[in-house]
Parts: C-alpha cells; sequence; structure tokens
C-alpha cells in the first residue's frame, strides 16, 4: 500500500511540475524590462538597451561602446479562488460535524510579491565597428511563489501553514485547494552570451546562447480511499491525506537568433526565434503519508524532465526624428507567437525506487501526465516621444498596451500560474543626462475572471496512481470547480550606464 501512495504522488508532481516549469506566452506576464514595460512590451524592432539579449540580439550592432543595464521588475498579484459547493456532512467522520454544510471559503496565494532582475553588459571593445557582444543574466518575466496552504513538507521544515482555513466563527477546516498544485518555489535563469553584428546599412544579424538553469521546489496532496467510508462521503477527510514534495536542479542550454531592417529612414523592422528547451532536472521526491501510516517513507532519487517551447516575436516599428537624426517619437507594434501544443507530457523518473515493505527489490517508476496546452498568441503596441530638455539631456515619455491570449481551456484551469486572457496597460517615465539613463514604467494587468463548471483537475487516488475511479469503488473529488480571479500591478525601475557618453558634448543620435 504505500508502493501505491509514493506513485500517486509522484503522478501528482509531476503533473504540477509540468505546469509550472512553464513561463512563456499566456503562462509569462509580459514583460522583461523597464523601458519594454513602459512600452507596452513593444520593444522588438527598438532593442536599444541591454535587454535586447531577449527581445532582439541583433540590437546590439548598433549599441556602440560599452553599456550597463540594470532593470528590475516588481510584481504584486493576487490570485483567488472560490470551489464550488460545500463541505460534506459526516457525523462519523471526525472533524466533519464542525463545518459539513458549510460554504468553501475564497482562498489567496499567500506569496503575493515577486521580483524579476535583469542584468546585462553590452561592449564593442573599442575595437569593433560593426560587432557587439553581450552578456547577461535574467530571469523570465513570470510569478515562480504560490502557496494555496498546501500542509506538511520535508522533515523539519516550518515555513509552510498547514492545509487548513478558518471558516467564519472560528471554524478550522481543511483547505479546499489541497489536491491542485498548491505551492510552487521556483527558480529558473538564463545567462547569455550573445553578439551581434551589422552587415549594411540596411541590416543587422544577432545570435545568442542561452544556458538555462533550473530549481524546482513543488508540493501538492492525494487522497488514500480506505474505502467504507472511512474517508468521508467525499473522500475529502484530511486523515486520507497524503502530501509530497520534488525538489530538482539541472541545467539545459537553448539559442536564439534574430534580425533587424532598417529598409527606409522611418521603419525599423525586427524578429527573433527561440529554439524549444528540454528542461532536465535531479533531485529528491519526498512523501508524507497519510496518519494510518506510522513508518516514515524513504527520500527517493528523482529526475524530472519537460519542454518549453520555441517562440518568435515580430515587430515594426515607425520613427519620427528631428533634423540631427536624433528621435521625435516612435510607435512600434509587435506579434508574439509560442508553440505550447508541443509540449506532449512531463516525465518524473525514479531510476531505484524502494519501498519499506520491499527494499531490496528496487525497480524504476516512470509517470507521464499531459496537460492540454494550447498554442499563445501576443500583440504588443506602444511608442514614446522624446522631449530635449537641454544637449545633453532628454525627458522620455511612453505608453502602450498588451494583449495575450489563454494557454488553457476554462476546464483546465488551475491555481497554480495564470493562464487566463491579460490585457496590460502601460506607462513610463525616462530621463538621459549624458551617459546615464534612468526609466520607471507601471503596468496594470487586466485578467476575465472564470467560472468553471466542467473542471477536469481531479484529486489523485494514493492507492492506483492515477485519477479517483468511480468504477473501483472511489469518489470522484473535482477540485477545480469554482470561481477563479486574478489581479496583477507591475513596477519597474531601471538604470543604463554608457560611461562614453558621459565625455559627449551632446547626446548622439539613438
Amino acid at each position: 500500500m504505500r508502493t501505491h501512495v509514493i506513485m500517486a504522488i509522484a503522478l501528482g508532481l509531476c503533473g504540477l511540475g509540468a505546469s509550472r516549469a512553464a513561463h512563456a506566452g499566456g503562462f509569462e506576464i509580459p514583460d522583461n524590462g523597464t523601458e519594454a514595460l513602459g512600452r507596452g512590451g513593444a520593444f522588438v524592432a527598438k532593442a536599444d538597451d541591454g535587454t535586447a539579449l531577449e527581445y532582439n540580439i541583433a540590437g546590439l550592432a548598433r549599441q556602440r561602446g560599452t553599456r550597463i543595464t540594470l532593470n528590475g521588475n516588481f510584481l504584486f498579484h493576487d490570485t483567488q479562488f472560490t470551489r464550488a459547493g460545500t463541505y460534506a456532512s459526516d457525523p462519523s467522520t471526525p472533524g466533519y460535524g464542525a463545518y459539513g454544510g458549510l460554504r468553501y471559503p475564497t482562498i489567496h496565494d499567500s506569496n503575493r510579491i515577486g521580483a524579476l532582475p535583469f542584468i546585462a553588459v553590452t561592449t564593442d571593445f573599442g575595437w569593433f565597428k560593426r560587432w557587439t557582444f553581450g552578456f547577461g543574466l535574467y530571469t523570465p518575466s513570470s510569478i515562480a511563489q504560490h502557496n494555496y496552504n498546501v500542509g506538511p513538507r520535508a522533515a523539519g521544515a516550518t515555513d509552510d501553514p498547514p492545509a487548513q482555513v478558518t471558516l467564519p466563527g472560528g471554524v478550522v477546516a481543511p483547505g479546499p485547494g489541497r489536491y491542485d498544485v498548491a505551492r510552487t518555489n521556483l527558480l529558473i535563469v538564463y545567462p547569455t552570451l550573445a553578439a551581434a553584428v551589422r552587415l549594411a546599412r540596411w541590416i543587422d544579424i544577432g545570435a545568442a546562447f542561452q544556458i538555462v538553469y533550473s530549481r524546482l521546489d513543488l508540493a501538492n496532496a492525494s487522497v488514500t480511499p480506505f474505502g467504507g467510508g472511512t474517508c468521508g462521503p467525499t473522500g475529502e477527510s484530511p486523515g486520507c491525506d497524503a502530501y509530497a514534495e520534488i525538489r530538482t536542479t539541472g541545467v539545459t542550454a537553448a539559442a536564439l537568433a534574430s534580425v533587424m531592417l532598417h529598409p527606409v529612414r522611418w521603419l525599423d523592422l525586427g524578429g527573433t526565434f527561440r529554439t524549444p528547451i528540454d528542461i532536465n532536472t535531479k533531485g529528491t521526491l519526498h512523501a508524507t503519508p497519510p496518519p494510518i501510516f506510522p513508518t516514515p517513507l524513504p527520500d527517493q532519487q528523482a529526475t524530472f524532465r519537460t519542454r518549453m517551447p520555441l517562440w518568435f516575436r515580430l515587430g515594426a516599428r515607425f520613427v519620427s526624428r528631428y533634423h540631427d537624426g536624433t528621435e521625435r517619437f516612435d510607435i512600434e507594434g509587435n506579434f508574439v507567437y509560442e508553440h505550447w501544443s508541443s509540449e506532449k507530457a512531463a516525465v518524473l523518473r525514479v531510476e531505484n525506487f524502494t519501498t519499506p515493505i520491499d527494499p531490496n527489490n528496487p525497480y524504476v517508476f516512470t509517470a507521464a501526465i499531459s496537460h492540454n496546452y494550447r498554442n499563445t498568441a501576443g500583440l504588443r503596441l506602444g511608442g514614446a516621444y522624446n522631449f530635449w530638455l537641454g544637449e545633453r539631456t532628454r525627458l522620455i515619455g511612453r505608453l502602450g498596451y498588451y494583449y495575450d491570449s489563454s494557454a488553457t481551456r476554462n476546464a483546465d484551469t488551475r491555481l497554480d500560474f495564470n493562464t487566463f486572457q491579460k490585457y496590460g496597460f502601460t506607462a513610463g517615465l525616462g530621463i538621459r543626462w549624458s551617459g546615464l539613463t534612468v526609466n520607471v514604467a507601471y503596468a496594470y494587468v487586466y485578467s476575465p475572471s472564470r467560472t468553471v463548471t466542467d473542471s477536469r483537475v481531479l484529486a489523485l487516488s494514493s492507492f492506483n496512481g492515477s485519477n479517483l475511479d468511480p468504477s473501483r469503488g472511489d469518489p470522484v473529488v473535482t477540485v477545480g470547480n469554482g470561481r477563479y480571479e486574478q489581479r496583477l500591478q507591475i513596477f519597474s525601475i531601471g538604470v543604463t550606464i554608457s560611461p562614453g557618453d558621459f565625455k559627449r558634448k551632446q547626446l548622439p543620435p539613438n
């Protein structure tokens, strides 16, 4: 029986990991970079600071000298979920008498603040006339931490609240979201090396090699259906809950290729393509069985694999210039596409799977779960106006708007990430004095709420490693029905330093 408990937990965590390892398109919250954010993420055909490492490598080619870009996005977010229905009433099950018949409460993500850094250095080394090189370190623009009261973690850990909520009147009840993807703590970092060259007046190209470091820390709960009503009429008695956590790390790689065209003085065109990323991580699966099992389960050495898809961005920018060639204003539009349907399944594998029941006969355990992802498309529209305050100083105002399509259907909605449609309204302000540029930006992101009545998100059984099945006498615990709401605001601040420009008597053209 303990073997089945761990198998089910492994399956649940495999699906959980697939959800949160994905950070782009409908999953990502646009966009990295302060200047780009203020323009609604429309930056592919401009890309004139260090964030070109993400938006368009070819944009490095016209960044002469040495530049240092430091940006930080601060996310203030709240995901709330009101599960449909009420707690079951069953006086024969311990604890149910206190909250049976009460409506499920609204639960919130307890991790509501996130910080996303972006660091880049670009240089022509004072030697190359057409080449520019860049190095950067940044993370995907996404919310990496969530906590909906999943329950116990690994032995000795105390930083998670118990899987309980307090109802009106002080009644304590099990958390209604604990069987979904209830806690994530992820870190994905992209150390990036890039180079770009100006082939001719009208064309620049660039390419980058990207290391992808992943650290995944994931947890959820599953149901142990003992039968005979032991787990209550719906199978959700906390005495039947099993908990698990997977912690893995890994390093893989990706590549980007970009082009920027300047067919006429007032038009810039850009495009960027990134290869798929196969994430392969290794670590530990830790399981906590239901209270009926007095013996702790041993940790298992596990591997976790999933994929982040290829994506591309296309952009066109209209530019109005002053007589000296510097920009007066610009308007840019971008199209973003990400091929998420290629991510067929995530796989969790334990090479030497052992249990206290039969410790001398380890075996290979593999689990795979699909999440029904959809390809995503996004639009970005924004621009800037330059106000000259002096030969060495200018003020820049920015406005923008963006849209991302939903990455999942209503029936596949989960708690762990925002796959809803996104409508972003952004504004930014910058001041450039000599070789120093300081930018600030703000984005308000609206996602329509979802009321789900046909959820395909089910609790897993700890006995058989699959969804609970009434044909075996199991209750079916559908945990995804209810109302989902998302709130998000982004504040960003960035600094770009161009040491060579401090010596100039006036700012150079953009």
